[in-house]
């Protein structure tokens, strides 16, 4: 177990591994920061991820315009790290081109290139930034040439952001991550990170973020197999112990679970916020040295007079409220927002109580 700081929060730690929460468009999905303050105030322990897509829509502009910054504007008091992908959208292949890769928001798709993204990171002015990566290696069919475009491509957005900090003091000021790539190749990952190694110190990165083994979404398509566990622990073995190791996705808590083993540091809870939009209930379990998982979808009929909390063991509002899986059940079918401001509270809870478990074991 480590601990990771950040230096716009000075004093203070965060343990590994760490969780941090999935946030759309400056807020976590369903909750308003007072719902957050008053009924479930543990969230707010931990980071917040930030996903370019939510966040580029106009963002500029909104805040050049109300004169004020993103924190102040969203309300956020925790560290944030920026990151390129949102986990719950889907990565549309095909689209990135040399002109920059292609985000996709309600607006429909954007062309971001590395100087839009830098006025961007400027203006959000994150704990701490991903650069900027082509992530388009479909894990079902990708091509050596694909492979190479974004292995190079990212290398060249990450060099490119080096040049301008050396001019840019401010951009220089906030810490960076640099994105790997190269997919399901093991022999690509190496070039990826030999490449992004090149002058490291020049570069001053805090970590790395492993990008490419996905397409992200709810559920996530990553598959924990044989040849997956080799590459992340490949990776990780020629990464510094020092450097804070990075992989987003909407990743289920026995998945986390063999990240962590690896050496992955920081994950996100898209996970649970994905259930949550499923009108589904995640339920941890203690009883073993290593803490499981099982999912409620009270979508089914079973829990029309289902009386017990989602989880008599759970401390969160939800459960400790009473509000029954009955209760839950109506609202889901009465499609009532309540329902899924109930749930998100206990799965982001379930989820920060799994994490929080496997900390408390090491």
């Amino acid at each position: 177990m480590g601990s990771i700081s950040f230096s716009d929060h000075p004093g203070k730690t965060f343990l590994t591994p760490l969780l941090v929460h999935y946030t759309r468009n400056g807020s976590i999905p369903h909750l308003t920061w007072n719902v957050v303050e008053t009924l479930q105030p543990s969230i707010l322990s931990c980071p917040l991820v930030v996903p370019l897509p939510s966040n580029f829509e106009n963002l500029m502009e909104i805040l050049k315009a109300l004169e004020q910054d993103y924190r102040t504007f969203c309300r956020i008091t925790s560290p944030i790290i920026l990151s390129i992908h949102d986990p719950l959208v889907r990565i549309k292949h095909g689209y990135n081109t040399k002109k920059g890769i292609s985000i996709w928001s309600t607006a429909g798709r954007s062309v971001i290139n590395v100087d839009s993204y830098i006025k961007l990171v400027k203006s959000i002015k994150p704990s701490v930034f991903q650069s900027l990566c082509d992530s388009d290696t479909p894990r079902e069919s990708c091509s050596n040439k694909r492979l190479s475009t974004s292995v190079k491509r990212t290398v060249e957005y990450l060099d490119y952001i080096d040049l301008k900090r050396e001019y840019d003091d401010e951009l220089a000021s906030l810490p960076l991550l640099a994105s790997l790539e190269g997919g399901m190749d093991s022999k690509s990952r190496s070039i990826s990170l030999k490449d992004t190694l090149v002058d490291a110190d020049k570069k001053k990165l805090v970590g790395f973020v492993l990008e490419g083994f996905h397409n992200q979404g709810h559920p996530s398509d990553f598959v924990m197999d044989m040849e997956t566990n080799s590459i992340i622990k490949s990776t990780m073995d020629q990464v510094s112990q020092d450097s804070v190791r990075v992989m987003f996705g909407s990743f289920s808590p026995e998945i986390m679970l063999s990240l962590f083993s690896l050496g992955i540091d920081v994950v996100d809870s898209s996970f649970a916020t994905g259930l949550t939009e499923e009108g589904k209930a995640l339920v941890i379990s203690k009883q073993d040295s290593i803490p499981g998982s099982k999912i409620l979808d009270l979508n089914q009929d079973l829990f029309r007079e289902d009386m017990d909390p989602l989880s008599v063991s759970c401390r969160c509002h939800s459960c400790l409220k009473g509000f029954s899986r009955s209760y839950i059940h109506h609202l889901i079918n009465t499609k009532e927002m309540l329902a899924r401001v109930l749930l998100n509270l206990h799965n982001l809870y379930s989820l920060q109580e799994f994490v929080s478990l496997l900390q408390r074991k090491d």
